[in-house]
Order: C-alpha cells, then structure tokens, then sequence
C-alpha cells in the first residue's frame, strides 16, 4: 500500500486515550530501564475536543425517593435484588463505577452490631477488559479513602454478606476477604457449569404480549415471539444466587445497560448515567448540610475546588458542620423497597 492508497481513519476520543496511556506506560519503563532520559508523553498538553455549540454538560442528579423507585424496581420487578442493593450502594457512597468493581468482601468493616455505622475502604479499581478484568489503582492520591455508610446500609450489607454472598459471612467456613463485593452474572450466551441450568438461575417474571402482535396463522392466536416481561407487575420468583457469578467482580457497565436503564425507562424517569449516582450522593450529602471538604473527602476528589466548581449550587449557607445520617430512601407511590435473598440450599 502506498501513501496515495492511506485512508485517514477518526478514532474515538476513548481509543486515542486509551492507545496514548499505553504507549505512556510504555515509554515508562523505558525510562525505569534507562532507555529513555525522560517520557515524552508526559510533555504533550491533553486537550478535549468539544463542540463549541453543544450545550454545556450538567449532571442530572436522583433524588432519594427515585433511586429508592429504581432499586426497587430491580430488586422486585426484575428479580435482581442484589443489584438493588448495588444502586442503593452506589448512590449513597458515591464510588465511582472502577471503585465500585474493585470492592473486595475484606474492604467493607461492618461492626457485628444491628443498627451501627459502617464503612469501606476504597484502595483499588478494576475495569472489564476482553477476557477478564483489569485491576488498578484509584484516581488520585487522595482517591485512596474511607467512607462512612449510614446504619440502614450497613443493615443491609451486614445482611446480604450473612444471607446471600457465600463467602461473606466471617463465621462461615467459606468466608474469603478476597471475594469480589458484587458479583457479575452469567451471560446469556455463556455456557454454564454443568450443575446448574438457564432456567435454575434466572427470575421468573410475569410476560406479556404486545398488542400489536400478529396473529398465528396456525394457533389462531397471537405470535409469541412478540412477547416481553412485564415492566411493572413484580417477578413470581427472584434470581437466585447460584446465578452470580461469586468469583468475578460486576460490570457497572452492564448493571446500567441491562437493569438500571431500563428501571429508568419502566418508571419513566429521564434517562441518566450511572455516573450521576455518584452526582446523587454528593446533592443529599450537600443538601443535607454536610460539610464540603468531608463531601470532597469522600469522594475523593484531588481538590475541594472540585467540588466547589461542580456543586456550589448544592451548598447550604449554614454549611460548616457535620449532617445527621442519610436516612433511608422510600420511594413512597413510585415503586417499593428491596426484598431479601436468602442463599439456597
């Protein structure tokens, strides 16, 4: 191929990225090595490219009672209230989504104690990379943190570590500090172990036909292919845990496509990213009069000035103290709480 025959390609500004941080890490080494004298990565400006006509970013915040509409929804529609649970998790700690992945059972430090205050060390990342997962570290320096969790979560997590996750109760034999937090599940297309079938793991929920399906020419009724799960009525029967896959860690990715979005569609809430759970935690922390530097803290932001420039709007003029503890969320007419899953067998 010759320079006449070359076709400019526009890659993804995600691509660029991620090519430009590999080559970075690689020219570290060289200079680790003594290769190189200096990385010339490090010398090129990053700049974004934006629109100048589009119309400013701006996060869409939930409020209580919606994340408490959408976890339920997940937890008793779907059938998933594990990953109920992981939403309430997300938008009261304000993790961001490679925090939230990197959680082992070892960082959460749970007093054995109902109705006691909890937290969770945020001291890795991990990202789905093909074939598996890639762990990393935080953010920032000050991305490495503890984060306090309200007694009602902690309630819940105690709850969930002792009944659902089988390697979180400290008693058990089992009990593996290493675990993954949140599990990922099995695909659709994945080929299970030979123990457990597609229809063992998977919630039974209540399905409808559309009503514009055609009408079998044979049966004389309505085509199948053309029914779906029903977006309101409460599954008959929640997924159980052997669907989990207990040794990989959540895809947030995939939480957000394949049940927070649509909880968000079924409740006709406007459509936002997962990324605005964490926006949600630091509006009610805000909101609620907590302090913003122990906000900033705890969502580990490099610089208060983050969090000033993002949230100032969100800051009480009696802000200076520490708030009373989130309360749990009630979505009140817009959906109900999450139900418990106890672990079978």
């Amino acid at each position: 191929m010759t320079d006449a025959d070359s076709e400019l390609v526009t890659l993804s500004r995600s691509t660029v990225k991620h090519a430009f941080e590999t080559l970075r890490r690689i020219l570290d080494v060289a200079v680790v090595d003594g290769a190189l004298a200096a990385n010339p990565c490090v010398a090129v400006p990053r700049t974004r490219a934006a629109d100048p006509d589009a119309e400013p970013f701006t996060a869409r915040p939930l409020s209580a009672a919606e994340i408490a509409a959408v976890a339920g929804h997940i937890a008793t529609v779907q059938g998933h209230p594990i990953y109920g649970l992981v939403v309430l998790f997300a938008a009261f700690t304000g993790l961001r989504a490679g925090e939230l992945a990197g959680l082992n059972v070892g960082d959460l430090m749970l007093a054995a104690i109902p109705g006691a205050a909890g937290s969770v060390a945020v001291t890795r990342t991990r990202r789905a990379v093909p074939g598996g997962f890639e762990t990393g570290t935080p953010k920032s320096t000050k991305s490495r943190r503890v984060v306090p969790i309200d007694p009602w979560l902690a309630d819940d997590l105690r709850a969930y570590l002792a009944n659902d996750h089988p390697h979180g109760d400290p008693s058990s034999a089992t009990f593996d500090p290493a675990a993954p937090l949140f599990p990922g599940r099995f695909g659709r297309s994945e080929v299970l172990p030979e123990e457990i079938s597609r229809v063992d793991i998977e919630a039974e929920r209540v399905w409808v036909i559309d009503a514009d399906a055609p009408i079998s020419a044979m049966t004389g009724e309505p085509d199948r292919r053309y029914t779906r799960p029903d977006p309101h009525a409460a599954a008959t029967r929640v997924a159980p845990s052997s669907g989990y896959k207990w040794s990989v860690p959540l895809n947030p990715a995939g939480i957000a496509k394949h049940y927070f979005t649509p909880a968000l569609a079924a409740l006709r809430f406007d459509h936002v990213r997962w990324h605005d759970l964490r926006h949600s935690f630091a509006v009610m922390s805000l909101s609620a009069g907590e302090h913003y530097m122990s906000v900033s803290k705890m969502l580990g932001h490099a610089s208060f000035v983050t969090t000033l420039t993002v949230y100032a709007d969100y800051i009480t003029e009696g802000d200076g103290g520490k708030a009373a503890p989130l309360r749990r969320p009630s979505a009140g007419a817009l959906g109900t709480n999450i139900v418990p899953m106890r672990r079978q067998g």
